[in-house]
């Protein structure tokens, strides 16, 4: 036994470190902003929501489905999927990405504060987990988490500063938004391992104040890279666009390139 341990601790693998070769590179139009002192985001995560299938068992105990930001395009279970569909569809809750947190793959999919048992989407109603309704996670009233309504989590509505507003987008302007921080993505350790390479492309619509406030994606990539643009898009910062020598919202298309090189 202790050839066998000593001769495991010699060929033991190093803990994993990231190499200095994986650089990721946001390809946007060059700029050079003079120093600015960027404000202080007041996105928050306001609203929430919540859901259920009217089963007579209440909601079991998981892990939340990640935000995007964006509508869901499935409403989440707890149900396994007995027969894999056609054409795999990724769960998530209409939600700021920032507010995402590390997820344990061994926990499925539920509500945090659900009982231990078979599972079960809960007593609500529209699809979802939970005793709310609107297909999200919780007693809320919408495809967010938590009480609340509109997304988000544990509020009104899920909008930057807990509003979730109108923005009128305007398309022809007078200048376009100029980047002001380069936020960098993460490299997952997923796609690390499959070698994956590749470009997210997306719209971001930079609202009056500069700040993010839709993503929508137009050409993604598997193994987490595209939720990690999505996050590292939201955290985006410009100098928002102009017409008539006022601040309008406008959309812009940017690339976000994963690299191993």
């Amino acid at each position: 036994f202790v050839a066998v341990l000593i001769f495991w601790t010699i060929n033991a693998r190093p803990a994993a470190t990231v190499d200095e070769k994986d650089k990721l590179i946001i390809h946007l139009p060059p700029v050079r902003p003079p120093n600015i002192a960027l404000p202080e985001s007041d996105r928050r995560a306001g609203g929430g929501g919540g859901g259920g299938r009217g089963m007579i068992l209440p909601a079991t105990f998981g892990e939340r489905d990640p935000f995007l930001n964006q509508d869901p395009l499935i409403a989440p279970t707890t149900r396994p999927q007995l027969k894999p569909p056609v054409l795999p569809t990724q769960e998530w809750l209409l939600g700021d990405p920032t507010h995402n947190v590390t997820r344990d793959a061994l926990l499925p999919t539920g509500i945090p504060d659900g009982v231990t048992g078979p599972p079960s989407d809960g007593l609500g109603s529209g699809g979802g987990i939970g005793t709310g309704k609107k297909g999200g996670i919780g007693p809320g009233d919408g495809p967010g988490f938590g009480p609340g309504e509109k997304g988000g989590q544990g509020g009104k509505e899920f909008g930057p500063g807990g509003n979730n507003r109108r923005t009128r987008v305007v398309d022809q302007v007078d200048s376009k938004p100029i980047l002001l921080n380069r936020p960098r993505p993460n490299y997952t350790e997923e796609a690390r391992n499959e070698k994956l390479q590749g470009t997210v492309r997306a719209q971001v619509l930079v609202g009056e104040d500069g700040r993010v406030e839709r993503v929508r994606v137009i050409r993604g990539l598997s193994a987490g890279l595209t939720e990690e643009a999505i996050q590292a898009a939201s955290q985006m910062r410009f100098r928002p666009a102009t017409k008539d020598g006022r601040p309008v919202a406008h959309w812009v298309t940017l690339e976000i390139e994963f690299n191993l090189r």
